[in-house]
């Protein structure tokens, strides 16, 4: 601050005279020198800051979530709030500690703690995240890889990486040496897998299984040995179908991911075309025949009618001509049903038409020696 005020000069020869001159006003303000202020002065600070910044995320980043429009960042950002505001706050306590003029040791182990700590929240962090984006990957259109019995699955081993991904961070903060654990868990991980090489096998399968979608449950399918029946069950070690004959076979993954399957009810729908064939004696009227095996089609309840059933000549046998009826079901499990309704139409039809069904015949000739 300055001041004004009259200051009286003598001069050598005896004169005085008055001269205004301008003076600084000094105040003398008492400064705090106290660790313990210092370090709570920190603290609070760190703790204003903290809360300063979840007030932000919390309006801020919202906003702009609604914005986008995706429920997926909302949640991210309603999960990283957390383990800032805890970065934040734990930090600022351990800069708290420096005013305290604590020695080295102590403030380590302080400062490790501390890092332990804020690791645990960003692992539990992501957890949460991993866990909440298997299901919105989950309820997305169009995929295949997760399914409701896989999700289980791709929730664990989100959930194994983090914590592999936490714990090597939280040995490091420790200073210990993580490379030793890794090469004696690797070990135990190659023991532990040629010991049960065929259950991972099985697994792997599985897997492979799920992601590929080569059938899904209600599918009804061919193995490659013969047996057709629907899915029940896609499990991680085994596929389970049920026959017509209600017989469950339990068939290994690993076995079932190398063979050939046919998935009757892939495709567009599930419709099923079935193939009867019969024949009939040289000299028959092809196009009667024709008519015949056609309206035959056109008559059962079980066929469809979109699309039409089809007769087809397509062979010359030894016997007779060989003619195939060709119609639609609405599920490949009428396969048998269907097919013996057909056949049965089929003989009556022909019969009542006066067209011969030829069967194998043979001459024999027998010749007297002398």
């Amino acid at each position: 601050m300055v001041s004004r005020k009259k200051v009286l000069l003598v001069a050598p020869d005896g004169k005085t005279t008055f001269k205004w001159r301008n003076t600084m006003i000094k105040w003398d303000v008492p400064v705090i020198n106290s660790p313990v202020i210092n370090s709570l002065a920190i603290a609070l600070s760190t703790i204003l800051l903290a809360y300063l910044v979840r007030f932000i995320m919390d309006q801020l980043l919202k906003r702009i979530a609604k914005k986008i429009k995706v429920h997926l960042y909302d949640h991210l950002l309603e999960v990283v709030r957390r383990p800032i505001f805890a970065t934040i706050l734990l930090y600022g306590l351990y800069l708290s500690c420096y005013p305290l003029h604590i020695s080295s040791d102590p403030l380590t182990i302080v400062q490790k703690v501390i890092n332990t700590l804020i690791i645990a929240f960003w692992v539990f962090a992501g957890m949460e995240f991993g866990t909440f984006f298997v299901d919105w990957a989950y309820e997305r259109k169009g995929q295949t890889l997760i399914q409701l019995r896989t999700k289980p699955l791709f929730i664990m081993i989100l959930k194994i990486v983090v914590f592999v991904v936490g714990s090597y961070l939280a040995l490091l903060t420790w200073g210990k040496n993580a490379t030793a654990l890794l090469t004696s868990a690797s070990v135990v991980g190659l023991v532990l897998g040629f010991a049960a090489k065929d259950s991972l096998a099985n697994l792997f399968s599985g897997v492979s299984i799920m992601a590929d979608a080569p059938y899904k449950i209600g599918d009804y399918i061919v193995l490659g040995s013969g047996e057709r029946g629907h899915v029940t069950n896609i499990g991680l070690r085994s596929t389970r179908i049920m026959t017509r004959d209600d017989v469950e076979i339990i068939i290994p993954n690993s076995v079932i991911g190398n063979e050939k399957i046919i998935n009757q009810s892939g495709g567009p729908s599930e419709m099923y075309r079935i193939r009867v064939s019969t024949s009939v004696a040289y000299g028959s009227n092809a196009e009667q025949v024709r008519e015949v095996l056609l309206k035959v089609g056109l008559d059962e309840e079980l066929a469809l009618n979109d699309p039409k059933p089809e007769v087809f000549l397509v062979s010359l046998g030894d016997s007779g001509l060989i003619f195939d009826l060709c119609c639609w079901v609405k599920h490949p499990a009428q396969k048998n049903r269907l097919e013996d309704r057909l056949n049965t139409e089929m003989y009556n039809r022909l019969n009542e038409a006066g067209i011969e069904i030829p069967y194998p015949k043979r001459d024999v000739y027998l010749y007297k020696q002398n």
